[in-house]
């Protein structure tokens, strides 16, 4: 079951809420405010906690770390459930959260670089075209309401279409609102892959720590070899089109990443094809669905099925052409391919005539 949801301005208790938490100093040791995602329902989006007056993000909220209530010392920040005076590779330090500068709206870039209205930022510049299939889409920040690209494939905020929530613990399956995912699991409402995604490693339960990386179901400091860490995930650099030569270079539409560049080109006996969509272990954001060089498949090409043309049978004197078979109810496949064959031809026989009786 789904809901829709209209991306909604802030009510006066959500601004209400924004302004009584959050500080008016700069710096790291400003609040992080929380509001309420859908006021007129008091209730959050999928993948939020309410947390007294409001909705947070547990594993990235400063004052709601791993737990409601759970605040982090001044000057550090919540990564994975756990406070860290560190952020995870390629993310950045802005106030008291660790953030993205290619993907953040509030903070693309450069931190406190906020997008306009109705725009997203993808690599590190805001825009209102998505690369991939992505879209510009609501999302729940723990800064207040903002834009993203996101998946209407895998994401349960905007599963299917822009605006349709998933409830009731659903999760969002190549855009159907389910309570199963495939080839992940459903942890509270989202699509997990158990195997990667470092908030969810294992178990939905189990988050690694800010400078681990999960790594098939194990929390790990090194990705396999071949693959580079892009924040808190794992990605292919030569491959990955949301990850294509550097973290977080996302290819545009129609692109392949070959060699960590990205083209619209394959090498010779590939060709472009799509793959299944799954949640980004890099950056816990859905992605869309992928393309990448995929061998050609091979066809066989099958000739028309047309009468065999047999050429005539030319043979030796004395022989003849006779048939090469005697029944004419024989099976046909069975048969030669040449209906006849060369024989020598049998002597006739002479049949002597009795004379005819006289009369006497």
């Amino acid at each position: 079951m789904s809901r829709h949801l209209k991306f909604p301005a802030l009510s006066p208790l959500a601004s209400l809420v924004m302004v009584a938490t959050c500080g008016c100093s700069s710096g790291n040791s400003s609040k992080t405010p929380v509001y309420v995602d859908f006021p007129a329902t008091d209730s959050c989006a999928v993948g939020r906690t309410m947390c007294g007056a409001g909705c947070v993000d547990t594993f990235s909220h400063p004052q709601n770390c791993g737990v409601c209530s759970n605040a982090c010392p001044d000057n550090q920040a919540c990564v994975g459930g756990h406070c860290t005076a560190t952020c995870s590779k390629d993310l950045t330090l802005c106030g008291d959260l660790c953030v993205n500068l290619k993907t953040t709206a509030k903070h693309c870039g450069a931190c406190g670089t906020s997008c306009p209205s109705g725009q997203a930022c993808s690599n590190g510049a805001c825009t209102t075209a998505c690369p991939g299939s992505t879209v510009v889409a609501p999302v729940f920040t723990n800064e207040g309401p903002s834009t993203a690209c996101v998946s209407v494939v895998t994401d349960s905020n905007n599963c299917g279409a822009v605006g349709v929530l998933c409830a009731d613990g659903m999760a969002c399956a190549n855009g159907q609102c389910a309570s199963s995912c495939t080839a992940a699991a459903n942890c509270s409402g989202t699509c997990s892959d158990l195997a990667s995604n470092s908030n969810r490693c294992g178990t939905c339960a189990t988050a690694c720590n800010p400078d681990q990386v999960c790594v098939d179901g194990l929390c790990t400091t090194a990705c396999s070899p071949g693959y580079s860490q892009c924040g808190r995930g794992c990605a292919n650099l030569l491959t990955d089109t949301a990850n294509c030569g550097t973290c977080f270079n996302a290819c545009g539409t129609g692109q392949v990443c070959v060699a960590g560049a990205c083209t619209t080109t394959c090498p010779t006996g590939r060709a472009i094809a799509a793959v299944p969509a799954q949640p980004s272990p890099a950056t816990r954001t859905t992605v869309a669905l992928a393309v990448t060089c995929a061998p050609r498949r091979r066809i066989a090409s099958v000739a028309p099925a047309t009468r065999p043309v047999r050429p005539p049978t030319y043979c030796a004197p004395p022989t003849v052409a006779v048939p090469a078979y005697r029944s004419a109810s024989a099976v046909l496949a069975a048969r030669p391919a040449n209906p006849v064959r060369c024989a020598t031809p049998e002597p006739a026989t002479s049949h002597r005539i009795a004379p005819s009786a006289t009369r006497s």
